[in-house]
């Protein structure tokens, strides 16, 4: 690594440049003052030239080696935390440097000094790019996401409910459905008294989870109902807002556009479904 220049160096250099600077306060104030200008002149000759830039091209050496170096020293830092704590680190890409702490997602600004942590490429919080910031966020946004207790029987139903409000027959579009799940997972306060300060938080990324969730736990089937899940193919992927990115615990997924319920006694066996 590029060295700093020294502290002795730099306080020399700092001694001399506050000499330079009362002697050129001096020739300000001297106006047409011959002798004074002249005792100032040799004041200058005496401390002789200053040579800033040799400490300026060590700087700029250093910095851009910090810079290039800062990714790498991160995902070792955070890598010994994680083993010394008993956390899972994958390093997903190196450049920009992207990492995962099951089940979330780390993408790292080095550059910009922050770190976003997400879930289903939704942000749920962003720190600073440091090990141990990032590491707190990783149980913060966990909490987040774990605010209401898991119930993946309840989800499913209240899951349906946004369906069958949602616009539309059969399969529904996602991005449909998902406002009306908001609805319909709120609680009694709320809809006692629909204020913004009773309207329980329930993010995009909460809403990927919960689906990752369900299909974890083998509940995509509940009260004689099943849940299907319709990809996202050709054109319909450009529009990220209109698709959802539904991953596990890896980050392994890929883009969903719907969804539908199907009955029992009306589920014939569908290729490309979401069996559960």
């Amino acid at each position: 690594m590029a060295s700093l220049p020294d502290a002795s160096t730099l306080r020399d250099l700092a001694r001399r440049l506050k000499q330079q600077a009362r002697i050129l306060e001096a020739v300000a104030g001297a106006e047409d003052d011959r002798h004074a200008l002249a005792k100032s002149r040799k004041q200058l000759d005496r401390l002789g030239a200053i040579e800033v830039q040799p400490v300026l091209d060590q700087l700029d050496a250093w910095l851009e080696e910090e810079r290039a170096t800062r990714g790498e020293r991160l995902a070792r830092q955070l890598r010994q935390r994680c083993t010394d704590q008993g956390l899972e680190l994958v390093v997903v890409t190196r450049e920009p440097l992207e990492l995962r702490l099951p089940p979330l997602g780390v993408q790292v600004d080095v550059d910009a000094d922050r770190a976003d942590l997400s879930f289903g490429r939704h942000r749920i919080l962003r720190v600073t790019a440091d090990a141990d910031a990032i590491i707190d966020g990783v149980r913060d946004a966990l909490d987040t996401l774990h605010a209401e207790p898991w119930d993946p029987a309840a989800f499913h139903r209240a899951l349906r409910t946004a369906w069958a409000r949602a616009p539309g027959e059969g399969y529904k579009e996602l991005v449909d459905v998902f406002p009306q799940l908001v609805l319909a997972l709120q609680g009694r306060r709320f809809l006692d008294d629909p204020r913004p300060d009773n309207l329980r938080p329930y993010s995009k990324a909460a809403f990927c989870y919960d689906l990752w969730r369900l299909r974890r736990d083998r509940a995509m089937r509940v009260d004689g109902w099943r849940l299907s899940l319709g990809t996202a193919t050709g054109g319909s992927t450009r529009d990220k807002k209109r698709v959802f990115w539904l991953e596990d615990d890896r980050g392994r997924g890929q883009y969903f556009l719907t969804l539908r319920f199907v009955a029992d006694a009306d589920d014939p066996v569908e290729a490309g479904g979401d069996h559960g």
